[in-house]
């Protein structure tokens, strides 16, 4: 599960405001029900889980078949398949395809306007908003990219910095050192959100884990740059928010 920090904008400094702003995003909220998958594609499913378990007990002489996998083995027919896989699932239009009632907007399961990324439920008018750090250093940002990409070899005051991710990490989010230095300068959230839209880097998935790109981050750092440049925006307010997925 992961935590990612998210600007709300609202026209009134209120929690309610923020509330009915989020409202449309939570995973929680059930709606009429829509095709999840079709029948063809749960007999497909059942197949292929199938091939992977001969393909397990081919390739491994100690590979332990479960009872549940067993019931795989003695399917032959795609009915046998589906009356199998069709267990997972609770919800079926008469056509025997799978139906659902999850938010396809989900975006949190719930959130707080106090806990991190130093959200502490200060609303903010949107025209004071600083888009860059305050201790913004573009020398240092560049130094972390001589040492995390380029491999450029660390002085003794550098010994402490340190990173986790592999030099291809750094190319495919930011592309270049040029554009790491820009994002790293500015202060933005992962996403952003008010009446009209979600906004947002990428899809956040599990354990921090998202599907942004240096071409996606990019897009949204100008859209959020553009957003409080555009005077109809003024007067309205911002609130840092934590939310959880």
């Amino acid at each position: 599960m992961s935590h990612f920090c998210v600007a709300v904008i609202v026209d009134e400094p209120t929690e309610e405001a923020v509330e009915k702003v989020l409202a449309p995003y939570d995973e929680n909220m059930e709606v009429e029900p829509y095709l999840d998958k079709t029948k063809a594609e749960i007999i497909k499913d059942g197949k292929n889980y199938k091939a992977r378990i001969l393909k397990n007990m081919k390739e491994n002489p100690n590979y332990e078949l479960t009872e549940y996998g067993r019931k795989y083995l003695d399917c032959e027919t795609d009915e046998d398949f589906y009356n199998l896989e069709k267990e997972d699932y609770s919800l079926f239009d008469e056509e025997g395809n799978s139906l659902t009632t999850y938010n396809p907007n989900s975006k949190w399961d719930w959130w707080t306007l106090w806990g991190r990324f130093g959200t502490d439920g200060t609303f903010m008018r949107v025209e004071d908003v600083k888009l860059e750090k305050e201790d913004a250093d573009p020398t240092a940002y560049a130094r972390e990219w001589e040492i995390f990409v380029e491999g450029a070899e660390k002085t003794e005051e550098e010994e402490d910095l340190w990173t986790m991710w592999k030099p291809q990490y750094y190319i495919e989010r930011y592309g270049n050192k040029e554009t790491y230095i820009k994002i790293r300068s500015l202060e933005f959230p992962y996403a952003f959100v008010d009446k009209d839209g979600w906004y947002a880097q990428g899809e956040m998935g599990w354990f921090g884990c998202d599907d942004a790109t240096k071409d996606s981050i990019l897009e949204f750092v100008d859209g959020f740059t553009n957003y409080f440049k555009d005077p109809k925006n003024k007067g309205k307010y911002l609130v840092y928010a934590d939310l959880h997925i």
